[in-house]
């Protein structure tokens, strides 16, 4: 089966059902990856580093030997790492066919599989494999040693009849036997006894010697392999285009405490088609967002899982119905934590309509109580500080005092109003003709089923 080289569309389509694998650097796919892919480094980063040097200030040919040197030892390595994730991509594929895909994009980071967000690579440098290596045998040899010279002391000083010898052959015999047999068994059963040819893609930064390296090594083992034209850099083209495209999108207002993200997950069960913006940066959006979740994505990665969001949720409308179905998007502000919306998207969304859920003082203050007053006092209050300057030295002094009180209502009740205020005026910045744009749902409580069947109705 000879390695095709494919076009970025057709490679992102083959990896909605298909093992993906990028061979680049650790570091670089700490940076940024495809969402899904799985590290499989060639090279480590310092590796990379001296053979790009070598390429640069040598020549092309002393970098490919150099490189070949690295790659040479890893080979077997590589190949049985890619049986085990292959392995376990079709057991998971079989147990859940009709909803198994890499793209799992709107769910909360912090439940996210390693490949999703920001799996850890593969970074064993050639010498800690050999050093493994050296280890085992090591043991190998003491426990064969060990039971060496149990047997021949055994033997030196115990003299058995000849019906006790018989019977200890025999009994020796058969365990050898079965021993011999369950060993050979999880042997085979472990590495490549049910090897069955099938797909993987692979790619590195620019669709170049790394990938055709790798894809050479499982080709020739027997998988059919396909690589990415232009690889790494060619998606990086694609993830920007998508923000440039129209979309049918509308879009979830309300103020702080109306349980916004909640409401969308609620419409995604009603059948709606939504995009958890919140979910993919790893971010609440205020200066309490990030507690209790993991470190936010980098902004390439973000715009890498948000353009994917984009491509994929708009290609699974309702095909019986000649108009596509809109995408719930949450308003937000442009930077969420860390991370930015890209600025042609962001202005996307600052034209579309808004519906807003409008849900009165005291219920939405009960919901913030409860889902942040569970954290310590410490970070809530690293969190007030943050945004001191905004909130005002009175209210700031208010908030605090509160806290160390142990009064958390009356606490929040300050954050709480800042808040709306906050979102009153960003609700109008960037907007033209507000008023034709906003339409408001009264809403009497923080009900995430209740209220985003009030929502459903609007599409």
């Amino acid at each position: 089966m000879a390695v095709k080289r494919i076009p970025i569309e057709e490679f992102l389509t083959l990896a909605k059902s298909h093992l993906l694998l990028d061979v680049r650097s650790p570091g670089e796919f700490l940076q940024a990856h495809i969402p899904g892919a799985h590290s499989l480094p060639l090279f480590s980063d310092e590796e990379r580093k001296v053979v790009g040097t070598a390429y640069k200030q040598q020549s092309k040919q002393v970098a490919i030997k150099i490189g070949l040197k690295y790659f040479g030892v890893k080979m077997v390595e590589m190949v049985e790492t890619v049986e085990d994730l292959f392995k376990d991509f079709i057991t998971k594929s079989s147990s859940t066919p009709d909803s198994f895909s890499r793209l799992n994009l709107n769910q909360n980071p912090s439940t996210k599989s390693n490949s999703d967000h920001h799996q850890e690579p593969n970074t064993k440098s050639s010498s800690d494999q050999n050093q493994e290596h050296n280890k085992k045998s090591s043991s190998d040899q003491n426990q064969e040693h060990n039971t060496t010279s149990n047997s021949n002391q055994s033997l030196g000083h115990i003299t058995k009849s000849s019906s006790d010898q018989n019977q200890e052959h025999n009994k020796k015999s058969s365990s050898d036997q079965n021993q011999g047999h369950n060993k050979k068994s999880n042997s085979e059963s472990h590495r490549g006894a049910y090897f069955a040819p099938g797909t993987v893609l692979v790619h590195c930064w620019r669709g170049g010697m790394r990938s055709a390296g790798v894809a050479w090594l499982l080709d020739l083992y027997g998988y059919q392999v396909y690589t990415l034209q232009g690889g790494y850099k060619a998606y990086r083209g694609w993830v920007l285009e998508q923000f440039e495209k129209e979309y049918p999108i509308q879009i979830l207002g309300g103020y702080t405490g109306s349980g916004k993200t909640e409401i969308l997950k609620a419409m995604a069960q009603q059948s709606a088609s939504i995009i958890d913006l919140e979910g993919l940066a790893g971010h609440k959006g205020s200066a309490f967002g990030n507690m209790g979740l993991p470190v936010q994505p980098s902004q390439e990665h973000f715009e890498n899982k948000l353009a994917e969001a984009l491509a994929y949720t708009s290609t699974t409308s309702d095909m019986a119905n000649s108009t596509q179905k809109c995408i719930w998007m949450e308003d937000e502000s442009q930077r969420i934590g860390t991370v930015i919306i890209p600025s042609v998207l962001y202005q996307k969304m600052r034209e579309k309509k808004v519906f807003f859920i409008d849900i009165p003082f005291e219920s939405r203050l009960d919901y913030i109580c409860k889902h942040y007053g569970k954290f310590p006092k410490d970070q809530l209050v690293n969190a007030i500080i943050r945004i001191k300057k905004k909130l005002g030295g009175l209210e700031t002094k208010t908030a605090i005092n509160s806290l160390v009180e142990d009064d958390v209502r009356e606490s929040f009740r300050v954050l709480l109003q800042y808040y709306d205020k906050s979102y009153s005026k960003g609700l109008e910045r960037n907007r033209q003709n507000l008023t034709l744009l906003v339409n408001r749902i009264e809403a009497t409580v923080v009900d995430d089923q209740a209220n985003a069947s009030l929502l459903m109705v609007q599409e």
